[in-house]
């Protein structure tokens, strides 16, 4: 595609999502007959698209595609239209907040037993979630997830995070003998923008545009969503997947959103999945990416309902509870599907169930093992490596810091598609302000009172995952190190993103560093190595 018509097409996008902000419900509700289906499709193609830039006619196809819609004649990622809001994406409601006043599911609580009724009963988040999801199952004609999202992995994905208190097991032992307790109190930084590491609002939103203008959104959308996309896909498309992630966004951060903010998110979201179906219908969206992006996002609002409200009861530090296994419920809200659309249309390539899983299980092993500090001191349990503890956790940490850089190797090795998303993923981990790296890899301290034990095997897995680096390329000198502050990233990032052969070159240097055995081993290594600092606001979202 030219670059003029990816031009256009974002221009396209972004008066698509703004005519449908300010369409009023009289307007929508229009006596003119609506457009067409068929002909609205023909104006999203390549050699139609800059007729849209007619804010008439532009404004035409906006409403006539929402009277299609609610009048059932559109469908988004089943073989029947949406019939609830659970599983409409253009509802502009989506709001996982619910007044709750319980004391949480845990070994501390009235609920003994793993009972999803007794749970629902006790807690209203997870009564409203148990709610969301019978909808969900009862119209599963509505969407389809093509194997990488149906409802039993949901029902399952339900119990595991409604459970994950239970099971409360023992400080484990480390390698000098004693238990976890004798470690240093585990701290992390708070989750904000840091001014001494991050851009200032208005340059950041300079080079990372987006509706909100909110840096943990655009974090993820241009760091992780868009990134999958390795400058080979339109823009305007690109950044559209990416607002249609925005209930992902919402249900990870609502609490900390303003109502505008919360407003916008939901209306530009559903714009957003608006402008992704006339682009299926036009097809430039095949019918599996529209489908999984749907499927993905249905589920999520469900788990996105849940709230651990057990944290003030539970105990401090490391130690292990209830966890079937590490992709039981985040293969759900790891949210990988808008990085896995974004890169299905660069390379033309699908996931099967498998694929998918192992993708899960590698990034969630990055995701979670970076947050293990941060979790650990906020006491959150919904992180599968934290509740995984069993034995001895030097021995633990080794084997999960092995495996990751083993997972990661072998998503490289196997598909092109499984590559990019992995290699975005790393770099969302390294680039977005609330996993605090540069913080943490500058300032955490190795523990003079414990001899440090040897992790097995990181060196190897580390050459055999530069192997497979080697054909994405390196920027050398040029690139990403941990020597430069966020700041500095953004700056080099906006301009090596636009190209192909950089972005590729960018996001596998980024891989590069972060998993680098001595730095990624400092980052997880809360035994051996601990931090200290200004702690921030502890309980800011996400």
């Amino acid at each position: 595609m030219s670059i003029t018509s990816q031009s256009t097409r974002l221009k396209v996008y972004l008066a698509w999502v703004n005519t449908w902000l300010h369409i009023s419900e009289t307007q929508s509700k229009s006596c003119r007959p609506p457009l067409d289906i068929k002909h609205m499709s023909v104006l999203l193609q390549d050699s139609n698209v800059d007729r849209l830039l007619d804010p008439t006619l532009l404004h035409d196809v906006v409403t006539s595609f929402q009277r299609r819609f609610r009048n059932g004649e559109i469908t988004l990622g089943g073989i029947l239209p949406p019939s609830c809001e659970e599983t409409d994406l253009l509802s502009e409601h989506y709001d996982p907040r619910v007044e709750c006043n319980c004391d949480g599911i845990s070994p501390m609580s009235s609920i003994k037993y793993a009972d999803l009724t007794a749970a629902a009963t006790s807690c209203r988040s997870i009564e409203k979630m148990l709610s969301a999801s019978q909808h969900v199952t009862d119209r599963c004609q509505e969407w389809n997830g093509h194997g990488l999202f149906t409802v039993d992995k949901l029902h399952r994905a339900i119990e595991e995070i409604t459970f994950c208190n239970f099971e409360l097991q023992p400080p484990p032992p480390i390698c000098s003998g004693a238990d976890a307790t004798s470690i240093p109190t585990v701290e992390a930084p708070d989750r904000r923008p840091n001014p001494d590491c991050d851009n200032p609002p208005c340059t950041f939103n300079m080079y990372f545009p987006t509706f909100e203008r909110i840096k943990l959104c655009a974090d993820a959308k241009y760091f992780h969503a868009m990134a999958c996309g390795g400058s080979c896909v339109d823009e305007g498309v690109l950044r559209a997947i990416a607002d249609a992630g925005n209930d992902v966004l919402i249900g990870d951060y609502c609490e900390a959103a303003t109502e505008e903010t919360l407003q916008l998110l939901q209306k530009t979201g559903a714009a957003a999945v608006g402008f992704l179906k006339m682009c299926h219908l036009s097809g430039i969206v095949s019918g599996w990416q529209l489908d999984v992006l749907v499927a993905a996002h249905i589920q999520f609002r469900v788990l996105g309902y849940y709230r651990n409200h057990a944290v003030a009861k539970v105990p401090e530090g490391l130690y292990g509870s209830r966890m079937t296994e590490l992709t039981t419920h985040r293969h759900i809200d790891i949210a990988n599907a808008v990085g896995v659309v974004a890169a299905s249309l660069a390379t033309g390539q699908q996931l099967d169930e498998y694929e998918y899983m192992r993708l899960s299980y590698a990034t969630t092993l990055v995701n979670d093992l970076v947050d293990l500090r941060s979790d650990t001191m906020r006491r959150q349990r919904e992180n599968p490596v934290l509740r995984g503890i069993r034995g001895s956790a030097c021995q633990y940490l080794n084997q999960q810091v092995r495996d990751c850089l083993r997972g990661v190797r072998e998503l490289v090795e196997s598909k092109q598609l499984l590559a990019m998303v992995t290699m975005a993923f790393c770099n969302w981990t390294v680039m977005a302000s609330h996993h605090k790296l540069y913080e943490l890899v500058h300032s955490v301290r190795q523990d003079t009172r414990l001899q440090l034990c040897t992790y097995d095997g990181l060196d190897e897995e580390y050459d055999r995952l530069l192997k497979a680096l080697k054909p994405y390329g390196s920027l050398g000198l040029d690139g990403p190190h941990w020597g430069l502050k966020r700041m500095e990233l953004d700056r080099l990032y906006s301009t090596y993103r636009q190209s192909p052969k950089t972005h590729s070159a960018w996001v596998a240097d980024m891989v590069r560093i972060l998993l680098q055995p001595s730095t990624f081993r400092q980052i997880v290594d809360a035994v051996h190595y601990y931090w200290k600092g200004d702690i921030g606001e502890v309980e800011y979202c996400p």
